[in-house]
């Protein structure tokens, strides 16, 4: 599943990568593989914006656990 965010002149200048599948036959787990803004629209909390719009998805369709890896 994948989330964009577009400025009002239909640009894209932010997109959520994520998942939800079983973990290791166990519980249902959000992963949320990648977030990226334009560097011009960083600070506005666009990518905040995302990430609470795919954990609330995510809830939705009953995910147990979201886990966002941290290089």
């Amino acid at each position: 599943m994948f989330i964009q965010a577009i400025d009002t002149s239909g640009a894209l200048i932010g997109v959520i990568v994520c998942k939800l599948e079983e973990h290791r036959g166990g519980p249902l787990r959000g992963y949320i593989a990648m977030i990226a803004v334009r560097d011009e629209h960083r600070g506005k909390g666009i990518a905040t914006k995302l990430v609470r719009m795919a954990i609330e998805a995510m809830a939705i369709k009953d995910a147990d656990e979201v886990f966002c890896p941290v290089p």
